[in-house]
């Protein structure tokens, strides 16, 4: 056996070959996605962060257009640290989601400065990609995914005309990424549908608390919920199968506040004790699923009454659902409800019955309205509010200290809290068990995709008395004042405020004609449903597509319960085949590449037919040469056309260019 030599002495090792710097194109492109990725980022972070990131992305834009070197590197680590400081100055931390995000924003943003070799535009490149999957940590809207999509694109490009500058013009560039993500699309598709998918995140980062999430809370004093009143963001969306109820049977429960110390109504401790309760007529069932925007509270809204929420959300003794954690981000469930007179529930205890401090005014006026039971009691209230001046309005007057007497004796407007706490006040006062149930009201019907859109603004409050024999039996007060806020929708009722249509009274007619759209507002009302339906399928088969969503889609592809073995094996096979096909498409004889041999090839041929012969053993300098030696009038042309070939076939990657090569070989004439 041949046994090594070593030798005295090391062999030199040839030198490598230089890494050309990438071109200003290549450079101009790179910075332009670097700064459509910061863009979204630059929005959420302090103002002093957002204009010092954007003045180094200038700087070096103004640098790479005067061809002038990046700053020293001792001024590049004087301005990293102090980015570094007051970062860490500004949030106390380099952790979460938004500490952490201003931290690669500042990175990048020095990166950006200091990059002039292809190293440096190859990392900023990756900085790029990974700004891009940070957007996503903080909105998932189709919007953020087109702009993802878009600048994936530019990424995938840059690293095309980073790595091959000398072959890789503009067009040539955008056409291979093009063709790099038409392969990928099946790839991602049958993962998309056939991998399994698992509930829950398979991560989590802290954060810090989502003060700006806005919906209902766990207390109510009398103008608490001002706030969601003009507030129009989405509070959940709603779809049913078959036919949804009527609009004012759409009482969404969120809260019971049981406990009320005079001013303020607040809940009880709860925890979910039950996973369905008894439907009664189960032919009256109502199934539909709920897609619920971020919240920091465990309350799932669903339609009085639940019986069935899908798990691992449970019911409690009142039905009212709870998630087993506070859903942080969208949260969707499924749940089923029956149309029920009373809830019948647990006996009401004395929190139910309590009204501390009540004055005798109060005292007075629930004695002289007790009708000896609670529901004819509840019935001579609600008809002291029809028929004795109390108005509706979403701008009340202060209440004072008492809010329950200054509302019911004085100010005599309010809106839905207002009404609602006074008549669960009066009711206690007269010895009836009531309470205060808070949640939703009504919502908007989008046709454009068949479901409810509940808005923050469409909060309610009304009341639950406790039939003896019965249970809880709900009343709505607004309802009994103001009925078109049940009816027409709190959206409405605003725009009939501000016409000054709630003061006085209109036929339907004028209500009609007050609600009416003009020509413009009716087609951006159009618009934005047809875009709120979009938002809609994107959350449900995009973001939503979970467990039950991948099995809804393969039951109607013709797959029934499919389980975790089937689901590996058959994601298996799949990606084996979409490779298999797409390795074969490839292999297939086709169209000759685009490379600097095929345009030499066509230019020895013209050669040869002008009457010059061009053997494949001469090389192209001497060829092209002999050839402008013979062919005075093109001399220029078939010299540079000997130098293109040249640089693009046997120096390391450099400014030739492919397209520069293919434009002279066909423009080239040549005589006999």
């Amino acid at each position: 056996m041949a046994r090594a030599v070593k030798l005295p002495f090391n062999l030199p090792r040839p030198p490598a070959a230089p890494l050309t710097p990438p071109t200003r194109a290549a450079l101009a492109l790179l910075f332009g996605t670097i700064a459509l990725a910061l863009a979204p980022h630059l929005v959420r972070q302090p103002l002093w962060l957002a204009a010092a990131t954007t003045a180094l992305v200038l700087w070096r834009l103004v640098l790479l257009a005067r061809d002038r070197p990046v700053p020293h590197v001792a001024l590049r680590a004087v301005l990293s640290v102090a980015m570094v400081v007051l970062v860490v100055t500004q949030y106390q931390t380099i952790f979460g989601r938004t500490a952490g995000s201003a931290m690669l924003v500042c990175f990048t943003g020095l990166k950006v400065l200091e990059t002039q070799s292809l190293r440096d535009a190859m990392f900023a490149n990756i900085l790029a990609a990974v700004v891009v999957l940070a957007g996503f940590l903080f909105d998932q809207s189709p919007a953020t995914a087109a702009w993802g999509l878009a600048c994936g694109l530019l990424v995938i490009a840059n690293f095309n005309m980073l790595t091959a500058p000398h072959r890789a013009g503009a067009r040539r560039t955008f056409a291979l990424t093009a063709r790099i993500l038409a392969w990928a699309l099946p790839i991602t598709l049958v993962a998309y549908v056939l991998f399994p998918r698992i509930e829950g995140s398979l991560w989590g980062i802290a954060d810090e608390p989502a003060t700006a999430v806005s919906g209902l809370t766990d207390r109510i004093e009398h103008g608490s919920v001002t706030e969601l009143l003009l507030n129009e963001e989405v509070a959940f969306r709603a779809d049913f199968e078959g036919i949804p109820p009527p609009r004012e049977e759409l009482y969404w429960r969120a809260l019971v506040l049981d406990r009320f110390d005079g001013r303020t109504w607040t809940a009880s401790g709860r925890t979910p004790g039950v996973d369905a309760l008894d439907p009664g007529d189960a032919s009256a069932i109502v199934s539909y699923s709920v897609i619920l925007e971020a919240s920091r509270r465990r309350w799932l809204p669903v339609l009085e009454l639940a019986v069935s929420v899908s798990p691992p959300n449970r019911l409690d003794h009142d039905a009212l659902a709870l998630a087993p954690r506070p859903p942080g981000e969208r949260y969707r469930y499924q749940a089923r409800s029956a149309p029920a007179r009373y809830l019948d529930t647990l006996p009401a205890g004395e929190p139910a019955r309590a009204y501390p401090g009540a004055g005798d005014e109060v005292m007075r006026l629930a004695a002289d309205l007790d009708a000896g039971n609670a529901e004819d009691t509840a019935t001579a209230i609600l008809a002291m509010f029809r028929e004795q001046p109390y108005y509706y309005t979403l701008s009340p007057p202060a209440t004072g200290a008492d809010p329950v007497r200054g509302f019911l004796f004085e100010t005599r407007r309010g809106y839905c809290e207002h009404f609602a706490g006074a008549f669960a006040a009066l009711m206690r006062a007269a010895g009836y068990p009531a309470r205060l149930v808070v949640g939703y009201q009504g919502g908007e019907y989008n046709p454009a995709g068949d479901y409810y859109i509940v808005r923050q603004y469409d909060a309610h409050a009304w009341t639950e008395i406790h039939v003896e024999g019965r249970g809880w039996m709900r009343i709505d007060p607004t309802a009994a004042v103001a009925p078109e806020r049940i009816e027409l929708g709190l959206d409405a009722l605003r725009r009939l405020e501000s016409a000054g249509a709630l003061d006085g009274d209109l036929s339907a007619d004028g209500i009609r004609a007050a609600l009416e759209l003009d020509w413009l507002d009716a087609r951006f009302r159009q618009m934005s449903l047809w875009a709120d339906a979009a938002t809609h399928q994107w959350n449900t088969w995009v973001l939503g597509y979970g467990r039950e969503q991948q099995q809804l889609l393969l039951g109607r592809l013709g797959v029934a319960a499919p389980d975790w073995t089937w689901m590996v094996l058959a994601l298996a096979a799949s990606l084996s085949a979409v490779v298999l096909v797409i390795h074969l498409a490839l292999a297939l004889p086709g169209r000759e590449p685009e490379m600097p041999g095929r345009y030499f090839a066509m230019f020895r041929r013209k050669l040869t037919r002008a009457g010059l012969t061009a053997p494949a053993s001469e090389g192209p300098r001497d060829l092209a040469e002999r050839a402008a030696q013979r062919f005075p009038d093109a001399a220029a042309d078939i010299r540079a056309i000997g130098a293109e070939y040249t640089a693009l076939a046997y120096a390391p990657a450099g400014r030739a260019s492919l397209a520069v090569l293919r434009r002279r070989v066909r423009r080239l004439k040549l005589g006999r």
